[in-house]
C-alpha cells in the first residue's frame, strides 16, 4: 500500500513516514518497483517478543557481531534492523530472507550480487531505535536519519567540519530553527555520500549543502560545481529528519509499507 510520496516540485508531503516493528516486515509484500521511483521503508527496532524470528534469518556473521555489543539493548536493535533488512529485500528479490548475501564495496557499503538481486539497490541508516531502509531498481541510492540530540553543541561542530557557505546559512538561521537546519545540511550530505558509494570523505571544507527554494530536497556543491546527485527529505514526525539520495531527478519517493 503506497501513503505517499514527495515529488520534486512539492514544498511538502501529506502523509508523515509511518514506523513499523521489525517484525511486522516479515512476509511483507512491496509494492511494485518501477525505475522511477525509490522505496522507503521506517523501521522501530525497539526489542519485542521475536527474537527467536530475527535469529532465524540472520548469517553465522550477523549473529557473531550482534554477540560482541556488550549492550543488551544495541544487541536487539542491531538483530532487529538486520532482520527487517533482509525481510524486505526477500519481498523484493524473490528469495529466501536467510538465503540473501551482503557484500561491500571498497569503502564498505553493503550490496547484493546481481545474480542474487537482478538490479536491486538498497541503503539503510540508524538512530536511537529507529532505521530508515531505501529501495531502489537500477539505480544506486543513499539514506540518513537524524533526530534532536539536546546536549550537541551544533555552532562548534559545525564550525569544526563545514565549509563557510554552509556557516553563513546556519548564521542566518532563526536560533529556534538552528537545530532542524543544521540536521537537513547533513541528512543531505550523509544520503549523497553514501548514494556516491563512499560515505561520508573528511575534510567537508570545500563542500556545501545547496538547499531548493521549496525546500523539499537539496544537493552539495564542491569547489563551485553544483553535484548531480539530489536528496529529498522524507516527512518525518516530531524531532526526526531523513533524507534519500540518488542521481538525476527524474525519480519521486514512495513511503512504504
Amino acid at each position: 500500500m503506497r501513503e505517499g510520496y514527495l515529488q520534486r516540485e512539492n514544498e511538502a508531503a501529506v502523509n508523515a513516514l509511518v514506523f513499523r516493528p521489525a517484525s511486522a516486515c516479515l512476509g511483507c509484500r512491496p509494492p511494485s518497483l518501477p525505475p522511477t521511483e525509490i522505496h522507503v521503508w521506517g523501521i522501530l527496532m525497539q526489542p519485542d517478543d521475536t527474537v527467536a524470528t530475527f535469529l532465524s534469518c540472520l548469517s553465522d556473521d550477523e549473529t557473531q557481531r550482534a554477540s560482541r555489543l556488550i549492550s543488551a539493548a544495541r544487541r536487539l536493535e542491531f538483530l532487529a534492523a538486520r532482520s527487517a533488512l533482509r525481510f524486505i529485500l526477500a519481498g523484493y528479490t524473490g528469495q529466501p530472507a536467510k538465503d540473501l548475501q551482503f557484500h561491500l564495496n571498497e569503502w564498505g557499503k553493503p550490496f547484493l550480487k546481481p545474480e542474487e538481486a537482478g538490479l536491486i539497490r538498497f541503503n539503510m541508516s540508524h538512530s536511537h531505535g529507529r532505521a530508515l531502509i531505501a529501495v531502489s531498481r537500477g539505480r544506486e541510492v543513499g539514506v540518513d536519519l537524524e533526530t534532536a540530540r539536546p546536549r550537541l553543541n551544533i555552532m562548534q561542530l559545525a564550525e569544526r567540519f563545514l565549509g563557510r557557505e554552509d556557516l553563513a546559512c546556519l548564521h542566518a538561521a532563526d536560533p529556534a530553527h538552528l537545530p532542524a537546519l543544521f540536521r537537513r545540511l547533513w541528512v543531505v550530505r550523509e544520503a549523497v555520500a553514501k548514494a556516491h558509494g563512499t560515505g561520508l570523505r573528511f575534510p567537508l571544507h570545500e563542500e556545501h549543502v545547496e538547499l531548493a527554494a521549496a525546500a523539499s530536497e537539496g544537493r552539495v556543491t564542491r569547489e563551485g560545481k553544483p553535484g548531480d546527485t539530489w536528496a529529498r527529505f522524507i516527512p518525518m514526525e516530531g524531532e526526526w529528519v531523513g533524507a534519500v539520495a540518488a542521481k538525476g531527478s527524474d525519480w519521486r519517493v514512495v513511503l512504504c509499507p
